[in-house]
């Protein structure tokens, strides 16, 4: 029984040994995993960020086009707008009588500071309306009734 002893105390210290190192096997492949498992969750962190910072200047971007192209159309509106109402002031001048002309053109000038030795420029095509209201020479170069 002597010999059946020893064996069995080194057959318990052997499967004690075994155990140990299953255990140690074991809380080594436990950590390990959590260790990868860590990192993994690292890296995932780390790519959601920098996708994030992706997005994030993608919506900059279209959100900086998306006013620029607002910022265009009420530009191109009031353009619109304000040749409207050019045309419209044109058309209202084109249709004043000669004596509307007259007082306009007058009362103009006299809100206006002048020297005394400016020259008013007319349109070419306006040219023979304002000689025949202002010039008093018959070849109406110079508008000398306004002087």
């Amino acid at each position: 029984m002597a010999n059946s002893s020893i064996y069995e105390k080194i057959e318990n210290k052997g499967a004690l040994d075994a155990a140990k190192i299953r255990e140690d096997g074991s809380n080594l492949a436990t950590l390990q995993m959590q260790e990868a498992i860590d990192k993994a969750n690292r890296e995932i962190e780390n790519l959601k960020e920098k996708q994030l910072k992706i997005n994030n200047e993608k919506i900059k971007t279209k959100s900086t086009q998306i006013e620029q192209l607002a910022k265009q159309r009420t530009l191109f509106e009031k353009k619109k707008l304000i040749d409207e109402t050019f045309e419209r002031a044109l058309k209202k001048l084109q249709e004043l009588k000669d004596d509307e002309l007259t007082n306009l053109v007058v009362k103009l000038l006299l809100q206006d500071f002048l020297d005394g030795d400016e020259t008013i420029v007319v349109a070419k095509d306006d040219f023979k309306k304002y000689a025949k209201l202002f010039s008093s020479k018959s070849n109406g170069t110079e508008l000398d009734i306004l002087s």
